[in-house]
């Protein structure tokens, strides 16, 4: 786009990790779509046991309920 600058030198990014980091971001994203529910339930519930979170403090924190 005219004005944008964009930097597409990604030369160092992730070189030391870059197989093993590919094999966890597929994993993970197995583990998303076969979680019962659905991906978007799968990624809210492993970022919600990231954080220490049970169900019900992540209902809270959606305004939702549990069930």
């Amino acid at each position: 786009m005219k004005g944008m600058k964009m930097n597409n030198d990604k030369s160092n990014e992730g070189q030391e990790n870059g197989a093993a980091d590919r094999g966890q971001s597929a994993a993970r994203l197995k583990r998303f779509y076969g979680a019962p529910g659905g991906p978007l339930l799968g990624w809210l519930l492993e970022e919600a046991g990231n954080k220490g979170m049970d169900l019900t403090a992540l209902a809270t924190e959606l305004r939702v309920t549990v069930g």
